[in-house]
């Protein structure tokens, strides 16, 4: 086989994956049923294809958009604020909230979504702030890739972890 066989060969590939992505991916119709099915199911098909990508856009801007709307901060902020476990913080009926303790209940909270809505960022390969020196150079380094890649996942398991401490408190 020749070289000149598999260059017609890809080419005639890409006009027929470039025909089929027209017909179908680009197709008014196909947008339509991907808005349906996120309508219904709160995700569509489309979405299934880049998992990782989709929790690491979606899922910072709903927290971003989260924080801008806050309304309350949760209580157990008051034991992240002291450094206890909320898990197992002692909680009184008497618990006098001063202007000054609400004041950093509701800034550690903000600063914590914000930490958390930063580290997803980070791990989506478009927004991470490390990026291939050589990219530019066309010189792709699989060394710096699995530095970019640990990085990345580094920053989700981060993200994860600190979104763990509050799940419960996601509710306005």
């Amino acid at each position: 086989m020749t070289a000149t066989t598999i260059l017609s060969w890809c080419k005639a590939a890409s006009r027929w994956l470039k025909r089929k992505k027209e017909k179908y991916i680009d197709h008014p119709r196909f947008e339509r049923r991907m808005r349906k099915q996120r309508a219904e199911r709160g995700f569509s098909e489309k979405d299934t294809w880049d998992v990782d990508d989709w929790l690491t856009t979606v899922l910072p801007s709903m927290i971003e958009e989260f924080y801008k709307n806050l309304h309350t901060t949760p209580l157990e902020t008051e034991a992240f604020l002291k450094g206890a476990d909320p898990f197992n913080f002692k909680y009184t009926s008497d618990l006098e909230i001063t202007p000054e303790l609400s004041d950093a209940m509701d800034r550690w909270w903000e600063n914590h979504l914000r930490e958390i809505a930063f580290h997803l960022r980070e791990a989506n390969y478009g927004t991470c702030s490390l990026r291939n020196k050589f990219e530019e150079e066309n010189h792709w380094t699989p060394e710096y890739e699995v530095k970019i890649s640990r990085y990345r996942h580094k920053q989700f398991q981060k993200a994860m972890n600190m979104l763990a401490l509050v799940f419960g408190n996601l509710n306005d």
